[in-house]
């Protein structure tokens, strides 16, 4: 599917942690629609960093708790026709031989780990959502991939939780453990970029149809993360995106 993709940082603000690691995360969001009109049928991108920790690496995440602004899911959310993607499918075969139209969205990822010393290593990967087989409940798949130093693949389920107030739903993203190398922390994500939604509908039924809501709260649309790191600290990040 075509994705459009717009400006990826506007308004991110500084997280504010609490707990052992809080003095360390220095996490921002920044989200944007690639169309920015009231009703219109957009895609939407966020990008999210964090640069806390010694050396520029973050403490390994374990959640990610992110919440959409109100009237951007729920019945204004249009479900593309699909079988689905399965984790089991991402893991075995990667992006490749998934159902038609299941694919709503993409991106990328920089993961970093400490390697002793002061040394750091790096790894540039490539993200992919996926609409889960539906059993019950509205989830997505986001597999991520890299292959230089360590070839991997990391799959993440996403359910879709309705919320009311200020925001619409909860994507709630549990992140499995990322190994380096032996003996060295885990990795940690310091940078994703997705992009989720079309701007041009492809037809009846098909692709995710994600719309600008048709009204703006004063002060824009919200958006925040929440952040659980392995160690048990926390932290939030909160931005909004200006009305049209």
């Amino acid at each position: 599917m075509a994705l459009v993709g717009g400006p990826w940082l506007l308004d991110g603000a500084t997280a504010t942690p609490t707990g052992a690691a809080a003095s360390e995360a220095v996490a921002t969001i920044a989200p944007s629609f690639s169309v920015d009109r009231l009703g219109a049928r957009t895609a939407a991108t966020l990008t999210f960093s964090d640069v806390g920790g010694p050396n520029g690496v973050p403490g390994p995440l374990a959640k990610a708790l992110l919440r959409l602004p109100a009237g951007l899911a729920g019945s204004r959310l249009q479900w593309p026709t699909t079988a689905g993607c399965s984790a089991v499918h991402l893991r075995r075969d990667g992006a490749r031989g998934c159902p038609a139209r299941s694919q709503v969205g993409a991106g990328s990822a920089l993961l970093k780990w400490p390697e002793g010393g002061t040394a750091v290593g790096t790894e540039q990967a490539r993200v992919w959502v996926f609409v889960a087989p539906t059993d019950g409940e509205y989830a997505l798949e986001i597999l991520g991939e890299g292959t230089k130093p360590v070839r991997r693949r990391v799959v993440i389920r996403v359910p879709l939780a309705v919320e009311t107030g200020a925001y619409s739903a909860d994507l709630e993203l549990l992140v499995p453990p990322i190994p380096a190398f032996p003996g060295e922390q885990d990795a940690s994500i310091v940078r994703m970029a997705l992009t989720l939604g079309n701007a041009r509908p492809p037809g009846h039924g098909k692709g995710l149809g994600i719309f600008v809501p048709k009204s703006c709260p004063q002060g824009g649309f919200p958006w925040e993360v929440q952040l659980t790191y392995t160690d048990g600290s926390t932290g939030s990040a909160a931005a909004t995106i200006p009305c049209p």
